[in-house]
């Protein structure tokens, strides 16, 4: 049978069993096989022993309290310390608050502003110039063979020789796609039967 040469880590494993007298009769054997041909292993070996001399003896001594410990009376202190009023925090200027409030009051004045009318003697102002479809029509037959709709507009002569008709009912203004000039004065209105 061959003998198996140890490694120099395992025997240092070895040796920490072997000075607490923890490894088989055969461990321990091969051990000081081992620790007669390595110097280093033999020297690992007498200074581990030589530790748990040291701490064999000293484990009996009994400890000696050289001071008081600093904390019992540090810890009084803090307890009789009175207690810090908080510093109340510094109030800031907010920004985004009037940054918010100006921004809404920019946006209700541009509403308000967008919603009131206009009062322009040149233009039409608010009357708005909607398709003849949109107008209530007013059933008023004819014969009783032809029943056709029809709407009374009052045609405005306007500046620049345009005309516009209006209907009194809804008061919409219509807008004609062909702005024809006129030979009648712009002050007069005429009012006309169209049949749609």
């Amino acid at each position: 049978m061959q003998k198996q040469t140890l490694k120099c880590s395992d025997v240092r494993h070895l040796i920490h069993l072997a000075v607490g007298d923890d490894t088989f009769p055969e461990e321990e054997l091969r051990l000081t096989e081992h620790l007669h041909e390595c110097a280093d292993c033999r020297a690992y070996h007498a200074e581990t022993v030589s530790a748990l001399h040291v701490l064999e003896q000293v484990r009996d001594v009994d400890a000696e309290d050289s001071a008081p410990s600093l904390w019992p009376g540090l810890s009084k202190q803090l307890q009789v310390r009175p207690a810090a009023p908080p510093i109340p925090e510094k109030r800031r200027f907010n920004i985004s608050v009037v940054a918010l409030c100006a921004s809404s009051l920019t946006l209700a004045l541009v509403t308000l502003i967008g919603s009131l009318p206009t009062n322009h003697a040149d233009s039409f102002g608010s009357v708005s110039a909607m398709p003849a479809m949109n107008v209530n029509l007013v059933h008023r037959p004819r014969s009783s063979a032809e029943s056709r709709p029809m709407r009374t507009l009052i045609e405005v002569p306007a500046q620049g020789g345009g005309v516009v008709w209006v209907d009194p009912v809804t008061r919409q203004a219509y807008i004609p796609d062909v702005i024809r000039p006129t030979s009648q004065p712009t002050a007069e209105v005429r009012d006309r039967n169209l049949n749609f």
